[in-house]
């Protein structure tokens, strides 16, 4: 039997010629579809598709750890606006209680001496707040005239209902302190010597301006 393409001699009842392929019995349309048929995806294709995958897949991912960070900066933001870090308290405030810290440190000094009367003590003091610096003026008096003018200059940094304040004569230490932002009142703390000669904790100012 030959091959009616080739020539070739190829067994009987061959399908195929094993020379040139062509397909004995067949219709000229098959005989094109085998010759010119599209080869089969390759490996290297799906490498590619994989590739795409993990480059989108990377994509979501960084998108998605983009908001989570987005979110927490946010969550953080509101918290520590919400403690007033941001909230500027600069202003003056005025003493409410030094008469009558003044007045124990006065007794403590004179009471019994001749001519000596508590009622004849008066006290006045301003605290002056700029930003995260401050400016403490305390005055006292005695029968009208002014015995005694003092100021203490330091930082002070609120927190929420709290913070501290250091005095720029005693280095870094920090003392707590505690503010109402309803009333706009500061809870002053005074150091050992103060909290002594005064016989209160600390001296209240609220705000005035």
């Amino acid at each position: 039997m030959k091959c009616p393409s080739c020539g070739s001699e190829i067994p009987e009842g061959s399908k195929e010629c094993f020379v040139c392929g062509e397909i004995l019995g067949a219709t000229q349309s098959e005989t094109y579809n085998k010759m010119y048929s599209p080869p089969a995806a390759s490996a290297s294709n799906d490498i590619s598709r994989d590739v795409v995958t993990v480059k989108k897949s990377s994509r979501a991912n960084a998108i998605i750890g983009i908001l989570i960070a987005l979110v927490c900066i946010a969550v953080a933001f509101f918290y520590v606006s919400s403690k007033g870090i941001f909230t500027d308290h600069s202003g003056t405030y005025d003493s409410n209680n030094l008469r009558e810290a003044v007045t124990n440190y006065m007794d403590a000094q004179f009471a019994g001496q001749p001519g000596y009367s508590s009622n004849q003590v008066n006290a006045g003091a301003s605290l002056v707040v700029d930003k995260d610096k401050y400016t403490l003026t305390i005055k006292m008096y005695y029968g009208g005239e002014e015995t005694s003018n003092e100021t203490v200059t330091g930082t002070i940094h609120f927190w929420g209902d709290a913070g501290y304040i250091t005095y720029d004569n005693q280095g870094n230490d920090k003392y707590q302190m505690k503010y109402n932002k309803d009333t706009q009142t500061i809870h002053f703390p005074l150091n050992d010597k103060a909290k002594k000669e005064f016989s209160v904790e600390y001296l209240e100012f609220i705000k005035s301006n």
